[in-house]
């Protein structure tokens, strides 16, 4: 053992916990380069992204195009109601913004 200045420097085992989290952090390390890693693992964001648009296209073409209330005049009115009560704060009166975001083009 060294000694200065009255300090003497000992060579103890590292505590047993530390031990444990020391090793169990280097099989972490390991499992998640492998799992992670694309070139090992052959994973990507990328295949989870193509599938998630698939998803969305398919959704996408569900969607109508044309406005299925275009002649229902109570549904034209209940939502001129709804977007006045609730929306019209923001966007205005004739939908051209103000705080919010210009809803005509």
């Amino acid at each position: 053992m060294a000694e200065s200045d009255g300090i003497k420097e000992a060579h103890n085992k590292i505590p047993r916990g530390w031990l444990i989290f020391y090793i169990s952090l280097i099989v972490w390390l390991v499992w998640y380069i492998i799992s992670y890693t694309p070139e090992i693992s052959g994973w990507s964001y990328y295949k989870i992204y193509e599938e998630e648009m698939k998803k969305a296209q398919a959704i996408k073409v569900e969607i109508p195009t044309e406005n299925p209330y275009e002649h229902n005049e109570k549904a034209i009115a209940e939502g001129k109601n709804i977007y006045i009560t609730n929306c019209a704060v923001c966007h205005g009166d004739d939908l051209k913004g103000g705080v919010g975001p210009d809803l005509t083009t």
